[in-house]
């Protein structure tokens, strides 16, 4: 019996370094089972036992193996964070690293590239140190990005025209507004590129020209990317040249309506168009297109709960000339059938529906409270939607508006938001 037992004993010790031990509780024991997939070098009790071993120049003073990575302080650009599994790879938030911005390609920014700005700043360099108080005072550096920390910028109108490439990135809850009357930004330059990321641009005041974001002057490129343009006496958006292109953004509660888009080129995507306009002043609703190109792209977008004047024959969409939408949704809110081409699409019930493989049903929005515009339920779907698996099979939009995968059930969601069950 006492042999019986031993036997057993010394088998569950072996259990514990076998293949199938570690296939079933490699995360809670990684002490006996190193992750699979990064390297594993000598053994070392510090960093200079692993001197001179290729890819594994880190200690594990826990295992006491050599590693790729253990802290970010072993990576470096263009890999710059230390992963779960030790080996080093791109960054995905701000706070991964110590210039405070991870750039849309993952890479770490070097902080000599960033302006910085913050509501409480006061210096004059924009420094990390001693950040500006307004995104103006940061475009004048000529520094290749601008960071925006939380809470509300006060700016008068700042315009934007940086000779080549210029990204403003923001934390989350960060604001810019206009401190007196009139728009809030102006993008121009023929050889303007502004990337702006996850910044509110809102609360302009002074009537209905007092917009959000103005673009109509050179031939400037302006992307939006999970961009919030709120709350705006005049237009969200007014643009009437260049090209602007939209991501994950979200536009609502603009008094004369979302966004006024003509003779700009566009890509349009995984956005939302709601709650703009007043039946009094607005004579855009949610939108007004104008397709200069068979390549504009306005694709994958919710326009929803849109007002305008009664005379305006689209208060959702207001097609000026042949303009394609597709596999979008269009709630509670006419549009010009006279020039939108509309396939793939969801109107609500009992709406006069185009052809095109069009459909009417249940849009089954989580939260539309507009008070609620920064929430991520904000006019997405629940499981209810009539939108569920119903866009165009041959679709390939890979993200919505949150970034998460489409499809998630075989088949790709109508709209900007992709149910995840």
């Amino acid at each position: 019996m006492r042999r019986a037992l031993l036997l057993v004993v010394v088998l569950a010790g072996c259990m514990k370094t076998s293949e199938k031990y570690c296939q079933l509780h490699a995360a809670e024991d990684p002490e006996n089972c190193p992750p699979p997939d990064g390297p594993i070098g000598g053994s070392c009790t510090s960093d200079p036992d692993c001197t001179g071993m290729a890819g594994t120049p880190a200690c594990d003073t826990d295992r006491k193996v050599c590693v790729p990575c253990v802290t970010n302080a072993h990576c470096a650009n263009p890999l710059p964070v230390c992963q779960p599994d030790q080996t080093c790879g791109t960054c995905r938030a701000h706070t991964d690293c110590t210039s405070q911005v991870c750039e849309e390609s993952g890479r770490c920014a070097d902080e000599s590239d960033v302006a910085y700005v913050d509501p409480t700043g006061n210096g004059s360099m924009c420094t990390k140190a001693e950040p500006c108080a307004n995104v103006d005072a940061a475009e004048k550096t000529d520094r290749r990005i601008i960071k925006v920390d939380g809470g509300t910028i006060f700016d008068n109108l700042t315009v934007l025209e940086p000779q080549g490439r210029l990204d403003v990135y923001a934390t989350p809850g960060a604001k810019m507004q206009r401190s007196q009357q009139g728009s809030v930004l102006e993008i121009k330059g023929s050889t303007a590129d502004v990337h702006i990321h996850g910044l509110e641009i809102s609360g302009a005041t002074g009537g209905s020209s007092a917009h959000g974001i103005v673009m109509t002057q050179d031939d400037p490129k302006l992307t939006l990317d999970r961009a919030i343009v709120a709350a705006n006496s005049g237009l969200g958006i007014l643009a009437s040249a260049g090209t602007l292109v939209m991501d994950g953004c979200v536009v609502t509660r603009n008094a004369a309506g979302g966004a006024n888009i003509q003779m700009t080129a566009y890509a349009i995507t995984n956005s939302l168009f709601v709650v703009n306009g007043t039946p009094s002043v607005s004579s855009t609703g949610g939108l007004t297109l104008g397709s200069i190109s068979a390549s504009d792209r306005f694709e994958f977008n919710t326009v929803a709960e849109n007002s305008s004047l009664s005379t305006v024959p689209g208060r959702g969409v207001n097609c000026v000339t042949t303009t394609n939408l597709s596999d979008s949704m269009f709630i509670n809110n006419r549009t010009n059938l006279a020039n939108c081409i509309v396939t793939s699409s969801l109107y609500e019930v009992g709406a006069t529906v185009p052809t095109g493989g069009n459909l009417t049903g249940d849009p089954a929005f989580d939260v539309q409270d507009p008070a609620m515009y920064a929430s991520p339920r904000y006019f997405r779907i629940t499981s209810a939607s009539a939108a569920r698996n119903m866009a165009d099979a041959a679709a390939t939009l890979a993200t919505d508006i949150d970034r998460d995968a489409r499809p998630q059930e075989g088949r790709r969601d109508i709209g900007a938001d992709e149910y995840k069950p």
